[in-house]
């Protein structure tokens, strides 16, 4: 947890002061998404954080069932996942999975010019922040991801896109990016697998006002995914478990199960303003901080979904996901996998095109190859 804090506070840079930060332990890694593919398999594999028990089908009642948490906060039974990245070796044609080292999920109060109070997660609100469709740069949602390469001897960097030279990160690579925060205060169907469409960004690169559609202001929360880098094969080329060398479907989904009295105290009690990676100094929170032993084995009592090798080395990425973008495209073995990528929302790339060929969406599927499209670093904040 300390090493965690510290390498993320070394280069936060021109980040805001966190309002308090979950240092989370991994939980598990498996290829399920109980909100894009619930009750089957996943198109790809995710790294999980948050309680112990979530499944392909995964309610309210599922999280608040578990009896510990990696977030370290008794109350907070939320589940959070993310795509795992793997490293592919093109010389072998074979993918190795990197280490989720950590995770820390930032828990910001950002309300642009209002004055009103932060509002708590609605109990059992399920979403995600990023398009794991994306083929190229845009404003809306890819603004909202950053990766940092973590260095101990020389400054870090940071890019919109997934780097070339990633085994200079000693200590490792972080994937970033904001959730939305902005809600439309609309009742919730329970009964649906995704409440994305209730929500939106805030302006001003997440610490703007939340536009008039979307009035309550819900926690801003900021990931940060780290993986071991610095350990792959020379030549190697990173990739997130769905076939992107980009990073521009680099994405987050999240079910809350806090408790939203405490949560909501939290989010807009002063004694949290700088709690930092210190979370029991934060009143509201202090009377739940979960013990580090429990954490640290929480993970041991997760039941995985699927039991398939998602380790390597593999001739293919779990779900039979093929590289569609960057160099490397084509140069994986299409025939390894003994079945298709599970049909969901992920199962094709699509690039919005209503003249050359797009359906009635103004769709058409993605020359992956042409449209692919390389940006320079940029530098940002959380």
């Amino acid at each position: 947890m300390l090493a965690s804090a510290l390498i993320s506070l070394l280069i936060m840079g021109r980040q805001a002061q966190a309002y308090f930060v979950l240092g989370q332990t991994p939980m598990s890694t498996q290829r399920i998404d109980p909100i894009v593919n619930p009750g089957k398999e996943a198109s790809h594999v995710h790294s999980f954080a948050g309680v112990n028990t979530v499944q392909m089908t995964t309610s309210l009642e599922t999280l608040e069932g578990a009896d510990c948490t990696g977030s370290g906060i008794q109350v907070d039974k939320s589940a959070y996942w993310a795509p795992t990245l793997y490293a592919f070796d093109p010389a072998k044609a074979e993918f190795t999975r990197l280490k989720n080292t950590f995770t820390n999920t930032y828990y910001f109060n950002r309300n642009g010019k209002s004055t009103k109070e932060i509002e708590a997660y609605p109990k059992g609100i399920r979403f995600l922040s990023g398009n794991a469709m994306a083929t190229d740069f845009d404003s809306e949602t890819v603004e909202q991801i950053t990766f940092v390469c973590l260095r101990g001897s020389s400054p870090g960097f940071e890019s919109k896109t997934l780097p070339a030279d990633f085994t200079t990160c000693d200590y490792g690579l972080r994937l970033q990016i904001h959730l939305k925060t902005c809600y439309d205060g609309k009742p919730l169907d329970m009964s649906a697998s995704d409440h994305s469409a209730h929500l939106a960004w805030a302006g001003s690169g997440n610490t703007g006002d939340c536009d008039p559609d979307h009035p309550v202001r819900l926690p801003s929360q900021f990931h940060e995914w780290v993986y071991e880098v610095n350990k792959v094969a020379p030549g190697s080329q990173l990739v997130l478990a769905n076939g992107d060398t980009v990073g521009y479907t680099f994405h987050v989904d999240f079910i809350s199960g806090w408790d939203t009295d405490v949560l909501k105290k939290a989010m807009n009690d002063p004694s949290c303003d700088e709690a930092a990676f210190s979370p029991a100094k934060c009143a509201p929170l202090s009377s739940h901080i979960q013990d580090d032993k429990i954490k640290s084995e929480c993970p041991k009592q997760v039941k995985l979904s699927v039991t398939e090798e998602i380790d390597g080395p593999l001739k293919a990425l779990p779900g039979c996901n093929r590289i569609f973008n960057g160099p490397h495209v084509g140069k994986d073995k299409p025939n390894a996998c003994a079945s298709p990528v599970p049909a969901g929302v992920y199962a094709e790339n699509l690039y919005p095109d209503p003249i050359n060929g797009g359906n009635e969406h103004g769709d058409r599927k993605a020359n992956l190859d042409n449209d692919f499209r390389q940006f320079s670093s940029d530098d940002g904040s959380a």
